[in-house]
């Protein structure tokens, strides 16, 4: 029993620490409203590119892809469904093997029901992979999953 209680409490420190973006990261820099984090990240051997991640109070975030492309990618707000992490795991990956790191965005989704006293169901991993794209110098949208909603939004 000791043993399992102590893997539980050190894998999400493991997972942590391979993450572009820590939840700690994203609390601390909560502001009234809405706020954004930019993050490089390495894509190859001195090659680096910034994401823009924003996110609400009211307990949601979005990566941007590029020309006004979001992705969902923190849920937190309970509105029948939200992901657990609630920030969602990601990790480089070369994807389509073309030399150059992609990000793998997954987490679960949980179906919260309509009234607080439903049960909360796993419907299983879901997943955003963002292709580094080295004509672009920025993130296109690869696959991800059918319960994945990309959105346009553009900043003024």
């Amino acid at each position: 029993m000791k043993y399992i209680l102590l893997l539980l409490l050190i894998s999400p420190c493991i997972s942590i620490a391979n993450q572009i973006l820590t939840p700690k990261e994203v609390f601390e820099s909560e502001q009234p409203i809405y706020w954004k984090i930019d993050k490089k990240v390495s894509i190859r051997e001195s090659v680096f590119a910034t994401i823009k991640f924003e996110f609400s109070q009211k307990g949601n975030g979005s990566v941007k892809v590029r020309d006004g492309l979001w992705v969902r990618v923190f849920d937190c707000h309970d509105n029948g469904f939200l992901y657990s992490p609630c920030l969602m795991r990601q990790r480089l990956k070369d994807v389509n093997s073309d030399g150059y790191n992609d990000i793998v965005f997954e987490a679960d989704l949980i179906d919260t029901g309509e009234k607080e006293s439903d049960p909360k169901t796993n419907k299983g991993r879901v997943f955003v992979e963002l292709l580094y794209s080295p004509e672009h110098r920025a993130f296109k949208l690869g696959n991800y999953s059918d319960s994945i909603e990309p959105y346009q939004y553009y900043e003024k």
